[in-house]
């Protein structure tokens, strides 16, 4: 232990302990009156830069994404939300650390799928929208589907043999989002339909069964025969998927991006224009993979 004098209050510092996170080189300083939280090379009651999740003039109260009591022996742990915890709300209770979920997801620490969606959320998992006779989806953003069911929603009825799924953004107050365009993906291992018997429908605009004037337009036909990724996208702002329930273990789960730089900013290499994720200039297609001579 090694005293070092300043003219004022001496200050202890304790060397190669992991006391401040960093590693066995770390340096911690304990009478800086930082809450044990940050050394003060300035002086007492200066704190350099909090550390071990915790914020403010003495590193008194743990940060966002985290929970606890920083002036307590056991301070500040990170929300343990499995990705699934909401930032804009602080991701978790900062005293519980109860997560705020989303992406459909509920639990203590965001381990579960809501009712009505199937998946395993744990680790940054995904929650799919099961099978439905008539599906809506309004949300923005990524979001996942599927032709299989939850658990609950089989106990608490009988399964559906048709899918279909709608989905048409809207954001706050019921607004609807025109100017989306929405991207439909299935990866090789989440498909199951073998060609020939029964396939995936996706259409580009409302199906006929809404009363709605605008006519659909079919996009693509999906089934197991191809071994690449299945991508498409629809440019009405809605997308409709038609499913029927095939033989025993067949089915699928796909993935929908909601693309609109008026709600977030586009995932690259899409740019924003006019309110939508557009290919740069000079490339078109799906994920923007083809350059336009």
């Amino acid at each position: 232990m090694k005293h070092v004098c300043t003219g004022t209050a001496p200050v202890v510092r304790i060397i190669n302990v992991n006391v401040i996170s960093g590693g066995p080189e770390s340096i911690a300083v304990q009478n800086c009156e930082c809450n044990n939280h940050s050394t003060c090379v300035q002086g007492v009651g200066k704190c350099d830069k909090c550390m071990n999740w915790t914020e403010g003039q003495f590193c008194e109260r743990c940060s966002p994404g985290s929970f606890g009591n920083a002036t307590a022996e056991l301070g500040c742990q990170p929300c343990d939300c499995n990705g699934h915890g909401n930032e804009a709300l602080g991701i978790c209770d900062s005293q519980t650390g109860e997560c705020y979920c989303q992406d459909n997801t509920e639990g203590l620490k965001c381990e579960m799928c809501n009712r009505n969606f199937f998946g395993d959320p744990k680790g940054g998992g995904q929650c799919y929208y099961q099978c439905e006779p008539r599906g809506v989806l309004t949300n923005v953003g990524t979001e996942g589907i599927g032709s299989y069911q939850s658990h609950r929603s089989i106990r608490g009825g009988t399964e559906a043999r048709e899918c279909l799924w709608i989905i048409s953004p809207y954001v706050k107050h019921g607004v609807e989002l025109k100017n989306a365009i929405i991207q439909f993906e299935i990866e090789p291992q989440d498909m199951n339909v073998t060609c020939g018997q029964n396939a995936v429908y996706v259409y580009d605009g409302l199906p006929d069964l809404t009363g709605a004037t605008q006519q659909k337009q079919l996009l693509a036909v999906f089934c197991s025969e191809d071994k690449s990724p299945w991508i498409t996208e629809a440019r009405s702002g809605h997308l409709t998927i038609h499913y029927k329930q095939g033989g025993h273990g067949q089915g699928f789960k796909a993935i929908y991006n909601v693309m609109s730089c008026s709600i977030n900013t586009c995932k690259r290499p899409y740019v924003c224009h006019a309110d939508k994720c557009v290919c740069p200039k000079g490339f078109a297609g799906p994920r923007c993979s083809l350059k336009i001579c």
